[in-house]
This record gives C-alpha cells, structure tokens and sequence, in this order.
C-alpha cells in the first residue's frame, strides 16, 4: 500500500513564486478613474501633516550602548515551508474569462454584485460550506500568526460563516486580482519596517482547486492581512512591556473591519497599506529608511571603518553624531565601525514603530511634546503655531508616555506633595527637623492616620502659577515653575516625571482657542489670592511621546539621545527571531 502524499509539499516552486510575485497571468481589472489619476509618488498625499521645524543641536551625556540590536535589511520574505523545489511545469493563463462571466451570472449568492469589492465565490452547497468550515476548524488552532489570538481567529471563521463561506480571494483555486495585490503588498512589509515572514511565509497558496485546500488558503490569506492590519496600527508588541510608563491606547482594527474594508476597496493594495501611520513624521522616516536601504545596499563588514564612515556620512552625515548624541570627529580619528548602518536602520525602525502608539488621528489641534527633544509643540489646523522649551523627568523619574484629553487650566495652583516624594524625600527630613515643611512653606495636614504635605499658591510654589490638566493614570500634567532658569540648559531632564513649561501663559492663550476673551494679558491678571479654574470650551489631545530619531522632509535625520535607555528594549523586541 503506497504511503499517502501531502499534496502541500509537492507544489511546485516556480508556481508558488509566481503567485508571491503577483505574476498570475490574469487579465488586468478595469482601473477607476480615481486609479488612472494617482501617481505612484503620491502615496503619501493624503497624510495628515505635523510639522517638523530645524531641530535643536544632539545632546549628549548619555552612555552608548555597547551591544547593537542588528536588523535584516530588507529583503525578499522566505518561501513557505510547503513549497517543494520541483520544477514547475508549463504555465497556463489560469483564468477563462468566459467562464468565470457565465460563473458570475449563474451563483445565485455572488456577493461581487452588492459590493464594490473584487469577485467572490461561494461554496456550492451544505457540504462545501461544512467542508470549509471545518478547514477554518482547523487550520485556526494551528501556530500559524501567533500574534492572533484565540477571539480573532474565531472572528475570521464567524465572518465568513456570516456569508456562507463565500471566498474573497480565490476562484476555484485561482487568486482574485485583490489577492494578488494583498500579497504583493505583505512581500513589501519590510518598506514599513514590518517583517514580511510573518505573514508570507504563512500564506501558501491552494494547492488544487478542491474546496479544502482552497479554504485553507482563503483562511491563510485572510489571516495574514488581520495580522499584517493589527500589526500596522502597534500590535506586534506591548509598549508596557518595555516599560510600565508606556501606557498608549492602542487602536486596533478588528477582523471584520480589515476584511471588509480589503474586499470593498477598488485597490486593496493601498488600501491595507492604509493601516500603517499616516503621519508626515512616519512618511519621512519610512522614506529615510528606504533611502538608507538603497544607499547601502548589502555592505560587508570587511569593507572595513573607513569605507563604513563613508557611506554613513553619505547616507546620513548626521547619524555621524554617536548614538546617544556625543560628537563624533567626521575627520576620522574616531570611526564609525561598520555596524552603525545597521543601528541606523534599527533606530529608525523602532522609531516608525512609536508613530503606531500614537492616535490614528492627533486631533485638529493637539500639544505634542517629544520627551528626549525637551520641546513642546501646539499644532492649529496643521500648522505649528507655539513652540517651546520643556523640562521633563529625570531618568530615576521618567516622563510617562501616553495620550490624554486636555480639560482645564489651574491659576494659583496648590501643590500636594505626591507620596513617592513624601516618603523619599520628606519624612527623612521631618524626621530629623519636625518643623522642616513649615520652615519651607507647607503646610501639614493630617487626615486620621494620614499626612498630606500641601505647599499652598505663591511664587516659591513648585507648580508656578498654572498648570494645565489632562487627567490620568499617572497623575502627571503641564505646569509653570519658579526655577525658571534651568530652561536654559540644553539637557533639561531635572522633574519628577511632570512636564514644566517655558512660556506657560502664551501656552493658556492657544489652549482657550479664543483670543478676544482669553488674551495671555487677562489669564496672567488672575495670577495671586485663590486657586482658579478655567474650563476649556473643548478638550485639548496632548501627546506625550519619545522619538529619539526623526526625518525632516528633505530626507535628513535628526538625533535625540536616548535619555531613559528605552531603544536596546524597543529593538530587541522588534528584532525578527529567524
């Protein structure tokens, strides 16, 4: 008796590479007229813009790590473990246009007639839709797309049960148009500093025109792009695994929006590509990482520092500055060794993945503060409207990472002493001197068991004169400070992990949005007596976030040091595990 064959592992490789290089010979779909329009350059004109003005010089002080993350470059994705290395035999166009027309117009339930999507078909009768479901079965508890839980591989099987088991992207075993753009796109991951493995290497094509073997590969298929979606929008890891302050709200797509805004949309190339950020500082990083990939190609150590030091400096002559922002001589008596292309690479990659920690949107208006720039922005509209210098937390006292609504503004605020600083700093001093917080101008309020330690409005206040509230989990907000002096500093990383802001006033007049009834003159009026409280008309999204690389328009890199060491983390979690 002949041992039974896996017909999976006898496909041919030539045939599998076709279809990975979106090669079928299909006969091309009618192109809209919004499709004839678009250039290929313009892919990224529909992002929502934040505005990237000179940056300030690198800072430095910061230890260089000694151990690089090394990243692939960008490459075409491994072969499916399923494909053989036969050889292919005789190619034939693989759809009849006639027959897949009279096909259309006999099923009954052809779902391409009530959506704008591409061609769909369904399972003939109750026992191919029982046959399919029971592939989706099985191949949903199988290790394939591990980032897809349990409840998203169900949702895959629930939506196409939802519609019969009707097939989005093959056709009795042949690929729809989409199905090859989708691939096509996910063998392009790496532009977005994805990895194109996990989600090619996974989506082997039917290897017959049998209904187990196609749902098999509609299911493979449907999967990697929800993986690839989820993956575009921050899933690929926990932010709060790196740190516990990295508190975003991630915005996931589910199954079904993914599945059915790819079948509807006329190109569903572009239209998964549309997961990833769309902002102006995600477009130039992705475009300085391209650049850097074409620049350097596939650079062996052995050329040795000064050819690496030459194509660096060519590529990014600002990388040139080390790591962590320390000088580095460009006239050669310190080198670059030849892994800082990759660490270039590695930064800019981790870099492209906080923009997915962001909001989708940032709002119409929004402060955004990079934490290692020491610099807040206020955008109006798109256009940077207010500027200026911050002091954040100290490294043993970091800066939280997240996303928040601005509410109110506080003139004359009281400062309540929060407990970390209570236990660390006050009650070893109480202890040794009991009127040491009256002496400072506190007071001591005892609550029962309690004591609270509230330091009340005033010049010497640690707050200032306002601060400007987002409520959290972290309890954390801007404010003004009396040590005004150290915005002066170019390392400004002095707080206990609240933001302190140089010009605090010219801040309130754009937060209240209303310039005839809250000029920056009448909010500083209110300064002295009593704690005051200014509702805003509509809340205010604030971004706190850490980019310690950013790209401008013309390509040209920017450093930031890496003031809490969260990179070595970032990019060892990114790093692929081959």
């Amino acid at each position: 008796m002949r041992p039974e064959i896996d017909r999976r592992r006898c496909v041919p490789r030539a045939a599998a590479l076709v279809l990975l290089a979106g090669l079928w010979v299909i006969p091309p779909a009618p192109r809209s007229l919004a499709q004839e329009t678009i250039a290929p350059s313009s892919v990224f004109s529909a992002i929502s813009r934040l505005p990237l003005p000179p940056y300030p010089p690198p800072i430095s002080g910061f230890e260089e790590r000694k151990d690089p993350v090394s990243l692939e470059t960008a490459a075409s994705p491994r072969l499916p473990e399923t494909l053989s290395r036969e050889t292919s035999p005789e190619t034939k166009p693989l759809v009849d246009t006639k027959a897949a027309s009279d096909e259309k117009k006999q099923s009954p339930a052809f779902l391409g007639e009530t959506g704008s999507g591409p061609p769909a078909t369904t399972t003939s009768g109750t026992n191919s839709a029982e046959e399919a479901r029971a592939v989706f079965d099985k191949v949903a508890q199988s290790a394939l797309f591990p980032r897809l839980n349990k409840a998203e591989r169900h949702d895959i099987t629930s939506f196409y049960e939802s519609r019969a088991f009707t097939f989005l992207w093959y056709q009795g075993g042949t690929p729809t148009h989409a199905a090859v753009a989708l691939l096509d796109r996910l063998t392009h991951a790496g532009e977005e500093g994805l990895d194109a493995d996990d989600y090619v290497a996974a989506a082997t094509p039917p290897v017959s025109s049998d209904v187990k073997d196609v749902a098999e590969a509609e299911w493979r298929l449907s999967a990697a792009v929800v993986a690839y979606a989820r993956d575009a929008r921050g899933a690929r890891i926990a932010p709060n695994r790196i740190s516990n302050l990295i508190t975003p709200k991630l915005v996931l797509p589910d199954v079904q929006s993914v599945l059915e805004t790819l079948w509807r949309a006329p190109d569903a190339s572009a239209a998964l590509e549309a997961f990833n950020p769309r902002t102006e500082g995600y477009a130039n990083l992705r475009t300085a990482l391209a650049a850097l990939r074409a620049k350097t190609g596939a650079a062996s150590p052995s050329t040795g520092d000064a050819a690496a030091n030459a194509q660096l400096a060519s590529v990014a002559p600002e990388m040139l500055k080390a790591r962590h922002g320390s000088a580095v001589d460009q006239g050669g008596t310190r080198v670059v060794s030849a892994l800082s292309l990759k660490r270039v690479e590695a930064d800019i990659i981790a870099n492209m993945e906080r923009w997915r920690w962001l909001p989708p949107e940032l709002g119409e208006r929004y402060i955004f503060i990079n934490v290692p720039e020491f610099t807040l922005r206020y955008v109006n509209n798109g256009v940077l409207t207010h500027q200026a210098r911050v002091i954040v937390g100290k490294p043993s006292s970091p800066t939280p990472l997240f996303s928040a609504e601005m509410k109110f503004l506080v003139v004359n605020p009281s400062w309540y002493v929060p407990p970390s600083i209570l236990k660390k700093e006050f009650l070893p001093k109480l202890a040794g001197d009991p009127l040491f917080a009256e002496r400072q101008g506190y007071e001591v309020v005892q609550h029962g068991d309690r004591i609270s330690i509230r330091q009340p409005p005033g010049e010497r206040n640690a707050l200032g004169r306002i601060k400007f509230m987002f409520p959290n989990d972290h309890a954390v907000y801007l404010h003004d400070t009396p040590t005004r002096n150290l915005f002066a500093q170019a390392e400004r990383a002095f707080s206990h992990g609240c933001v302190r802001v140089d010009q605090p006033f010219k801040l309130a007049e754009y937060v209240m949005n209303d310039e005839a009834s809250w000029p920056e003159r009448r909010i500083e009026k209110m300064v002295g007596g009593s704690e005051r409280t200014i509702n805003l008309t509509q809340e205010l999204p604030v971004h706190l976030a850490y980019f310690t690389v950013a790209a401008d328009a013309a390509g040209t890199l920017h450093r930031f040091g890496d003031l809490y060491g969260l990179d070595p983390r970032l990019e060892a979690m990114l790093s692929p595990r081959k």
